[in-house]
């Protein structure tokens, strides 16, 4: 299989659809320790809004923020 990489400028609503998807389908998100670890890899800038979005619909994951 051929991996196809596509360029993403948004990251932080990438980030949001996909757990956003991955609760939706699966009914389960990532501990708090992987999604940390997936921001780190994806370079995804913590801003405050993005805090700040993640506190109201994922209030788990908080802690991966710090």
């Amino acid at each position: 299989m051929t991996k196809t990489y596509i360029k993403v400028t948004a990251k932080p609503a990438l980030v949001l659809a996909m757990l956003m998807l991955s609760q939706q389908l699966s009914g389960t998100l990532p501990t708090p320790v992987e999604f940390k670890r997936s921001l780190r890899d994806m370079r995804v800038e913590i801003t405050p809004d993005f805090k700040r979005t993640i506190a109201q619909q994922f209030p788990e994951l908080v802690p991966a923020l710090n």
